[in-house]
């Protein structure tokens, strides 16, 4: 039994051989990490890497990814993380301390940046930590799947769907069940190929448009209307 579990969603992705070994040098080292793995070959072997580590296969999308880690974590607190993303080596111990302090959080999110950085990539950033920390005002958070962090007990009312934006649709709804912060104490980078450029730029800004609508439709408090129709 373990107080964290990390769920990291994967189809395809070599990178999370980066993360596994950014995991294998935490500080803290009681927690569990369960791959749920989409991709089409064998990318990781657990024997490999110093974790606590489970390898879950299945044909899914990444909200569905999510619930099936879920399931198989024995954590009180799960944090999410993509498979493109790292963090600091007391990521881990931050979590406990944070959580353990404050009896009533439910959920966390996290500030994201990018690996690698130019100008355009780093507004980019910036903007997204803004809308983040903007959303809190609302009490309906926008938080990052790519780095979240929420405790097991809402899972029992709350699944995560298959749609663009499924992270903001599940933490729309979280502060009912507790307390919801953005805390600078944690950090998360994150691979920013989505905005390398050209195409890519564009498609990137396509595939968010889903995401910043919803947003829109979150803080005029009429989401609710898409989830049950």
């Amino acid at each position: 039994m373990f107080n964290l579990s990390i769920v990291i969603p994967c189809k395809n992705d070599p990178l999370i051989k980066r993360l596994l070994n950014c995991l294998s040098n935490q500080t803290f080292k009681d927690f569990e990490v369960i791959v749920v793995d989409s991709s089409d070959r064998q990318i990781i072997k657990p024997h490999e890497f110093p974790l606590n580590l489970k390898v879950v296969r299945a044909d899914c999308w990444i909200g569905t990814a999510r619930n099936i880690g879920v399931k198989h974590a024995s954590g009180e607190i799960i944090a999410f993380l993509d498979a493109d993303t790292i963090v600091p080596n007391d990521f881990a111990e931050k979590i406990i301390e944070i959580f353990n302090s404050h009896s009533s959080l439910v959920g966390l999110a996290v500030p994201i940046y990018p690996t690698k950085t130019n100008p355009f990539i780093d507004l980019i950033y910036r903007v997204q930590r803004f809308l983040i920390k903007f959303s809190f005002r609302y009490r309906r958070p926008r938080i990052s799947g790519a780095c979240c962090i929420y405790r097991k007990s809402i899972f029992k009312s709350r699944k995560f769907i298959d749609v663009v934006g499924d992270d903001i649709v599940f933490s729309s709804d979280i502060p009912k069940f507790g307390k919801v912060s953005y805390s600078d104490k944690l950090k998360a980078f994150e691979e920013p190929r989505r905005w390398d450029k050209g195409l890519k730029i564009l498609k990137s800004f396509l595939y968010y448009i889903p995401s910043y609508i919803f947003l829109l439709l979150i803080m005029l408090n009429i989401h609710h209307l898409i989830i049950k129709g």
